[in-house]
């Protein structure tokens, strides 16, 4: 009698098989296993960016007249897109790390690095600080609720023509009587 292997004579696994209940784990196993790998590995990454700074070439005349390249060298900004391909993860493994209690200070340690260098480097002028400010959801708030007497709105109307000195006062004191 043959063996029972959950496929048909032409190799296709049959309807309603159990054979993964018999394995001894389910899906795959986490990259990393403990917090402290998962802190290991950013830090290399941190490493990596500082040792490895953006350069760019402003060209300049030398004492002969010759145009040459000046290297200019810029920190190389840390960014969770840049940390998940140095730890070749997605980003959403990496959220799914955030939920797992013992990694959340890990997580949590690893974010506020990365904002406080993005910060750092728009603050010294590394960085475009729009972009950097857009990406750290930043944002200056102006309070525009202007009002009036006792926090009431103040009336606004716009004259279609000027008025007479004596009919703005007029109009005004209608106004300060309605109050």
């Amino acid at each position: 009698m043959p063996k029972n292997t959950g496929k048909d004579e032409k190799g296709r696994f049959t309807a309603n098989n159990q054979f993964w209940k018999a394995r001894s784990t389910h899906g795959r196993d986490k990259i990393f296993s403990d917090p402290e790998i998962l802190h290991n590995a950013c830090k290399e990454y941190f490493e990596y960016c500082d040792a490895n700074p953006l350069v760019t070439y402003k060209s300049q005349l030398d004492k002969d007249g010759e145009v040459v390249q000046i290297p200019q060298y810029y920190p190389r900004p840390y960014t969770m897109e840049g940390l998940t391909v140095f730890l070749d993860v997605s980003y959403q493994t990496f959220l799914d790390y955030e939920k797992i209690p013992d990694f959340i200070e890990v997580c949590n340690h690893v974010r506020q690095t990365i904002r406080n260098q993005k910060l750092s480097g728009a603050i010294a002028g590394f960085y475009n600080h729009a972009i950097v400010a857009r990406d750290l959801k930043l944002r200056d708030t102006i309070d525009a609720n202007v009002g009036g007497q006792e926090g009431n709105p103040i009336d606004i109307r716009m004259a279609a023509r000027e008025m007479k000195p004596d009919e703005a006062a007029s109009h005004y004191a209608e106004l300060m009587k309605k109050k």
